[in-house]
């Protein structure tokens, strides 16, 4: 239910990429100051030196995919960063 935007204050996600066919996965937990926190974790074992990706699964109420263009070049590509509507929706 939260946005993680790396522009917003220069924090560490600036360095995470959007894929289709991402290597991490966010997760929203309970910090130990009570405050809400997001943690990013390996789905898959990840190279030291490699890159860090996550489905940005763009939720833009009304908002047009084409405006959210994905160029991730996997073969799950599906052309938009925005997230995918479930089967039964």
């Amino acid at each position: 239910g939260s946005v993680i935007d790396g522009a917003e204050g220069g924090n560490a996600t600036r360095f995470i990429n959007h894929s289709c066919a991402p290597n991490c996965a966010a997760f929203e937990v309970d910090g130990e100051d009570g405050l809400l926190a997001i943690v990013i974790e390996a789905t898959v074992d990840i190279p030291a030196g490699g890159e860090l990706f996550l489905d940005y699964g763009l939720d833009v109420s009304g908002g047009d995919p084409l405006h959210y263009p994905c160029r991730c070049g996997t073969a799950a590509c599906r052309g938009t960063m925005m997230a995918v509507a479930p089967a039964d929706a």
